[in-house]
């Protein structure tokens, strides 16, 4: 089943009342996230990096999908970076829960470098890319 939030999809492919539960949770994490206040309200703080965003929503969901599994067992932490262009990621897996048999919640953020067959496919489908041009590229995985 696929849900949206604001620009945000998300897949859940889960069974009876977890699904409704899990649905519920991503619109609750996304839809504060990206609601805006009213003017009568004091200012808000200043808006998160996307990849704070990201970070941010991760570590919400894994909260919570941890407090739904209930059995007491963590997300484990697997960070990773690449030196040559600044890439990272981490990965976070819940294995062995009472509901959740092994889950994960992963970002990753890439940059790097568009070499000459991307940009010359890119620029095949009407967007003209450069081959050396800078890129970064953000997600936030649930499986």
């Amino acid at each position: 089943r696929d849900l949206g939030v604001g620009r945000l999809k998300f897949k859940v492919s889960v069974f009876g009342t977890m699904r409704s539960r899990i649905a519920a949770l991503l619109v609750c994490c996304g839809a504060a996230a990206l609601t805006t206040s009213p003017t009568s309200t004091p200012p808000s703080p200043p808006p998160l990096s996307f990849e704070a965003f990201l970070e941010a929503r991760q570590e919400t969901l894994c909260a919570e999908f941890a407090a739904l599994d209930g059995s007491g067992a963590a997300f484990s932490r697997d960070a990773w970076r690449r030196e040559t262009d600044g890439s990272r990621g981490l990965a976070r897996v819940l294995q062995n829960g009472a509901v959740i048999e092994k889950g994960a919640v992963s970002t990753t953020f890439a940059r790097g470098t568009v070499s000459a067959q991307r940009a010359a496919a890119m620029s095949a489908r009407g967007r003209a890319v450069a081959e050396g041009a800078t890129y970064e590229a953000a997600a936030l995985s649930i499986v």
